[in-house]
């Protein structure tokens, strides 16, 4: 008798919560280190499909991974946490947005118009805020702000 209310106990329990899956931002992280780190230095050293191809190698490979950095720490300022780690995520996201969006700017002046791109350029705005946010130590905490 026991054993058949646990039986029914058992089944009549609501289904747990699907976990956020974590198999595809590891993936498209190895991935990007992986070219980062290995492909794109062989490139740049030997020249595969001539210099054209290369700039574009060059410029795009920055562009793809600072965009999987918006993604990921966009994605991780989103879990539940704390108010100062979700804002800590979140202002390294916008960071790395700004460094996505510089890295973009600067493609288009090599890979579009065909030519390098002027300093101080709409590039460097984009980025000013990673590295202004980048060159000094922030300590945020509930008592105050950054």
């Amino acid at each position: 008798m026991q054993a058949r209310q646990t039986m029914v106990w058992m089944s009549e329990r609501a289904p747990a919560r699907p976990r956020p899956s974590t198999t595809w931002p590891a993936t498209a992280l190895l991935l990007t280190i992986a070219v980062v780190l290995v492909v794109h230095p062989m490139w740049m050293l030997h020249h595969y499909g001539g210099n054209h191809v290369t700039t574009m190698v060059d410029d795009l490979v920055p562009v793809a991974a600072a965009t999987l950095a918006v993604v990921l720490t966009a994605r991780r300022a989103r879990l539940p946490a704390d108010r100062t780690t979700r804002l800590g995520w979140a202002l390294l996201s916008a960071s790395c947005a700004g460094l996505a969006g510089g890295q973009a700017i600067y493609a288009f002046y090599e890979l579009v118009l065909g030519i390098h791109a002027p300093f101080p350029s709409l590039a460097d705005i984009c980025t000013w805020p990673a590295r202004r946010w980048a060159s000094r130590p922030c300590s945020c905490s509930a008592a105050g702000p950054c």
